[in-house]
């Protein structure tokens, strides 16, 4: 997210992702006419969408919502995660082909958790 100006911190409303995220453990020789695209950071291939999460804090506004594209077998882990990094609300909300989108939204001003 550093290239988005200082203005919007605080201020989008939403952000999505798509980022690689497959887990080295399943690495194709295929991947690699399209380096960074498909594997993800770390064991278990969620390390991009982990600081994603963290960042995205800085430019959501209250009650903004995160949007990520993961393998369905990543929801338990990745959602975990969203609940470490203060998010409420996480769900799935499709799922096919082996992929999923979780969507969690910032805490809102002045509400509760």
């Amino acid at each position: 997210l550093d290239p988005l100006p200082r203005e919007l911190e605080g201020r989008v409303a939403i952000v999505l992702t798509n980022a690689p995220y497959a887990p080295p453990a399943y690495r194709r020789a295929s991947w690699d006419d399209m380096p960074g695209t498909v594997e993800g950071e770390g064991d278990d291939g969620l390390g991009l969408q982990r600081r994603l999460l963290v960042d995205a804090r800085r430019v959501l506004r209250p009650g903004g919502w995160l949007a990520a594209q993961i393998a369905a077998e990543q929801t338990e882990a990745f959602r975990a995660a969203l609940d470490a990094g203060g998010y409420l609300d996480h769900a799935v909300v499709a799922a096919r082909a082996g992929d999923a989108v979780v969507v969690a939204r910032t805490r809102q001003a002045g509400v509760p958790s």
